[in-house]
């Protein structure tokens, strides 16, 4: 067992008692580290004072030591002036222009203290502030101030439209007294402009499981989705930044904060809801594909090409249509389309949906987007859906449901009836009834009698949405000279796991296989 340690502290204004320490000269240590304040005497003021810390080691004659030289100041005058930084509230700031968001503000309050030698705070004292930078725009609401009764004093930092860190620089006279021109300063703590609202480009939906076991035939298995919303800088949204979805059939639920919202507000740019299967409803999914979109209130993607954080005329940018399911996944060159039928969302409230925005009191084809700052006539500041889908692969729960097949080396489908394996490699393709790829975690396995001899592992599905089947390669070799009096067969088995949610029951397919 490791005794507790301790220090001695030691000094020759300490000895003379022209300084003191806040606890005893000797201090125990913890996890090795100790601390103390030291405070020096008028006596030991504007000298040198050597202070040595020395283990406490019983029966040691030479301890370990460290030693250290303060130089002490003389005592202020009492007619001097000193200025620290307070605080910034709220340290981080929303750029301009996007409304902020739950607890977050275009506009911080930086607060600085004036102090005279003995430590009284200083009334009536002028102090000028200065930025940093002034990236994007960045603003003081006023560039001197008068301190109040308490000695303090707020610089107002109002935000740009670039994402940047910025510091407040605070300077007052050290003597005002003397009217000599003796400033003295202090720079605050860094204050931060970033989160915007999201941007197209940066807002996604994902899900933990894209093709769950069980989905298909039982109610209430659940995937979680998660929004990720960042602004056009990739920083994270205002903390509270609702995200809505939909979904073509199951239902959305937020676990979490009770019930079925269908809607979830953001911190530290994302957020996660359920999507639980409902297969009994009157409402399917009738290929298994279930289209989930999320939307938020954000802006249009742009290219900033000269840098200046807002939007000029000329610059490329994405015309964003209205939010919509695409529930048949139907694309074109430049993304997906719109189809009639499909549930979109009606930002303009026009009954009709809209291939461009901005859709309501002006022509189609600008720039939507808090980086716009012209007339209305080259962009528009109106906010837009910004939008993502993802599709789910609602499993089986059983692989009896699955459609299996084997091919050839040379692509020849292979009828088990009449078909006999021989030694070489093979495919296995596994889908679900509609072309889909099985559950994730379907297990393909094959196992042999006689002389033929399965020569590769077992295959697993992966995570996908994919609509297509399922490859698992499988080779057979011989094992040794063909006996006639035994059976020499291949069998392929697809089986959805218990672990995956599946009923751990194999779909058997067995071939003869001939030497």
């Amino acid at each position: 067992m490791i005794s507790t340690q301790s220090i001695r502290i030691e000094s020759p204004c300490l000895l003379n008692g022209f300084a003191s320490l806040s606890t005893d000269s000797v201090i125990e240590l913890t996890d090795g580290i100790g601390s103390t304040t030291y405070t020096a005497a008028d006596a030991c003021s504007d000298t040198t004072d050597e202070v040595t810390a020395t283990l406490v080691q019983a029966g040691n004659p030479n301890p370990a030591s460290a030693t250290t030289t303060l130089s002490l100041s003389a005592a202020p005058a009492a007619d001097e002036r000193f200025i620290t930084f307070i605080s910034a509230t709220p340290a981080n700031i929303a750029l301009q222009g996007t409304g902020g968001g739950v607890g977050l503000e275009e506009r911080a309050q930086v607060t600085f203290e004036v102090r005279d030698g003995s430590g009284n705070p200083v009334a009536g004292q002028e102090v000028t502030f200065e930025l940093s930078r002034t990236t994007g725009g960045l603003t003081l609401a006023d560039v001197s101030a008068t301190t109040d009764a308490n000695g303090r004093v707020a610089a107002t930092v109002i935000s740009g439209t670039i994402a940047t860190p910025v510091r407040v620089i605070a300077t007052t006279e050290r003597s005002p007294a003397d009217l000599v021109n003796d400033p003295i300063s202090v720079v605050s703590d860094s204050l931060t402009v970033s989160s915007g609202i999201v941007t197209q480009a940066r807002f996604s939906v994902g899900v933990d499981t894209f093709n769950p076991a069980a989905a298909a035939d039982i109610n209430g298995i659940s995937v979680t989705l998660t929004a990720t919303a960042y602004d056009r800088f990739g920083n994270a949204v205002p903390d509270g930044t609702a995200v809505n979805f939909t979904s073509e059939c199951g239902g959305i639920v937020d676990p979490e904060n009770g019930g079925p919202r269908g809607a979830c507000e953001t911190m530290n740019g994302s957020c996660q809801l359920e999507w639980r299967s409902q297969p009994a409803a009157d409402t399917v999914c009738a290929d298994n594909r279930v289209t989930i979109m999320a939307h938020a209130l954000g802006e249009e993607a742009f290219s900033d090409d000269n840098g200046d954080g807002y939007y000029t005329n000329g610059e490329s940018f994405s015309d964003n249509s209205e939010a919509f399911r695409n529930d048949n996944e139907s694309s074109d060159v430049d993304g997906v389309t719109y189809d009639a039928g499909e549930l979109f969302i009606d930002l303009d409230n026009d009954g009709s949906f809209g291939e461009a925005t901005p859709i309501a009191n002006a022509p189609a084809g600008l720039y939507n987007g808090i980086a716009c700052v012209s007339d209305g006539t080259v962009c528009s500041s109106d906010a837009i859906s910004v939008f993502s889908n993802i599709e789910i692969v609602a499993g089986p729960l059983d692989a009896s449901s699955l459609n299996i097949t084997v091919e050839d080396a040379a692509a020849v489908l292979l009828d088990p009836a009449v078909d006999p394996m021989v030694p070489g490699s093979y495919v296995v393709r596994v889908t679900d009834a509609f072309g889909n790829v099985p559950p994730l975690g379907t297990v393909v396995s094959a196992s042999s009698t006689g002389e033929c001899e399965v020569a590769t592992p077992d295959a697993t599905m992966s995570n996908s949405n994919a609509q297509q089947a399922f490859a698992a390669g499988v080779s057979i070799i011989a094992s040794g000279a063909n006996d006639a009096t035994t059976s020499d067969t291949i069998t392929v088995s697809v089986t959805i796991p218990e672990s995956e949610g599946g009923s751990d029951n194999p779909n058997n397919v067995v071939f003869a296989c001939n030497l």
